[in-house]
């Protein structure tokens, strides 16, 4: 059964969420946001960003936040081997700028009948009243 919240947090999230997890999940709904880093399978070591001085402590909080509708978020992953002597390590999402085609409808094709010619009986008869009131 889907949980109330997995629209915004996906299945694949890491750690025990806290007051701040459940603030987060918060401020998603208001915005309508999804939190894609949790959407995305990866291996444990895969998913951390953030570790402890001490190095025991390993927890996800930094975040890839987009629209809920966003369909050009391809991939979500932390970049292990990037190391900036910090606490967090680099997240990386994989775009893709290039969406599906949209299908076009296809246009009515609407026949306009062409103009039929007049009657020679027709011609006559006007040209007989042209003539009469010229008269």
């Amino acid at each position: 059964m889907q949980q109330p919240y997995e629209r915004i947090i996906g299945k694949f999230s890491y750690g025990n969420r806290n007051e701040r997890g459940h603030m987060l999940i918060d401020f998603c709904e208001d915005l309508q946001l999804r939190v894609f880093n949790s959407f995305f399978k990866k291996r444990i070591g895969r998913k951390w960003t953030w570790h402890s001085p001490n190095g025991q402590t390993k927890n996800e909080i930094d975040f890839v936040l987009a629209p809920h509708n966003s369909i050009f978020i391809k991939d979500v992953c932390v970049v292990a081997s990037f190391n900036f002597y910090n606490d967090h390590r680099l997240l990386q999402a994989t775009l893709d700028f290039n969406p599906p085609a949209r299908k076009r409808r296809l246009q009515p094709n609407y026949c306009y009948a062409e103009p039929q010619p007049r009657s020679p009986t027709f011609l006559k008869k006007n040209i007989y009243q042209f003539a009469i009131s010229q008269l």
